[in-house]
């Protein structure tokens, strides 16, 4: 997968949308913007962008072909109990969903708690359970 910084470009140029544009609607600052191509965006900020986008996690990050966007609200209020699910449909335990992933317990059982994943570890979730991005968020 391309990094962040790629992904935004190709969707900024289908929508004919600017860079500026982002700074200008204040979405993300430049300092922020040039660390996506080495890092992920925090989900607060990638949800930001998306919304304001109008285009799904899945299609910005080549996932779907499609474009199903519905708007996300910060913070993910479902993600722990799509998670659950995702994780029971698959028989898996949490301990082998930890291990494999490289999460620790404790990651987990904040995101019971209610905090917020980062987007990253969303990505290596839906991977991982081989489902899609929005199935986690929604």
């Amino acid at each position: 997968m391309a990094n962040f910084n790629e992904l935004l470009l190709n969707v900024l140029d289908e929508k004919g949308i600017s860079l500026k544009e982002l700074y200008n609607q204040k979405l993300i600052p430049l300092y922020t913007y040039y660390h996506f191509d080495k890092y992920t965006p925090s989900l607060q900020n990638a949800m930001s962008i998306a919304n304001y986008l109008n285009i799904s996690f899945d299609y910005l990050f080549e996932l779907a072909d499609e474009n199903n966007f519905t708007e996300y609200k910060y913070p993910p209020e479902n993600f722990y109990k799509n998670l659950s699910n995702a994780i029971n449909a698959q028989n898996l335990t949490v301990t082998k969903l930890c291990k494999d992933l490289g999460f620790s317990k404790n990651t987990y059982y904040m995101w019971q708690k209610g905090r917020p994943p980062r987007l990253s570890n969303v990505i290596s979730l839906a991977n991982y359970l081989d489902c899609k991005i929005d199935d986690l968020l929604k």
